[in-house]
């Protein structure tokens, strides 16, 4: 029998089909199955192992980040997320995570900084105000700053 999955399911199946379980990709892929399972020491593992592997990936770097924050390593997230910004241009992910550990650690203002340089390299502004919107209300109980990111969503044609 075939399994029956969603088109978004379906289609990770298949990419995972094609890569090599031993390769920097495909450690990268079962740190994020395993991420999603809740197993984030495993995670974290598979993530260091496709940062061994492919030490210049910024995807790596800002995921193994990410199990490391939900580790309570803090500053080898930190670390993580830091090396995930300076390797590429346009990919906003780490300093939205720095900016939470920010806003953890030094307050909104600081939090604002990493959340704009995410936003500058952002390349679908719509879904990232909304996101922003979203941690500032839901995370933070900051309900001006939220306000601000939904008001830039809705005026980008935002309908949610």
């Amino acid at each position: 029998l075939c399994p029956l999955y969603c088109a978004d399911c379906m289609r990770r199946v298949r990419h995972g089909l094609q890569v090599s379980p031993t390769s920097a990709e495909g450690r990268f892929l079962r740190g994020g199955a395993l991420l999603r399972r809740r197993q984030i020491g495993q995670a974290a593992v598979a993530y260091r192992d496709a940062v061994r592997l492919m030490p210049d990936e910024a995807r790596y770097w800002n995921d193994l980040g990410v199990a490391l924050l939900s580790l309570g390593s803090r500053d080898e997230a930190r670390r993580a997320f830091t090396r995930a910004a300076t390797l590429t241009a346009n990919f906003p992910h780490p300093y939205y995570n720095l900016g939470i550990l920010c806003r953890d650690e030094g307050g909104a203002e600081a939090a604002a900084e990493h959340f704009a340089m995410g936003l500058a390299r952002d390349a679908d502004q719509m879904s990232a105000h909304r996101y922003l919107a979203r941690l500032y209300e839901e995370l933070f109980g900051d309900p001006l700053r939220a306000r601000q990111h939904y008001l830039a969503y809705l005026q980008l044609g935002g309908k949610d």
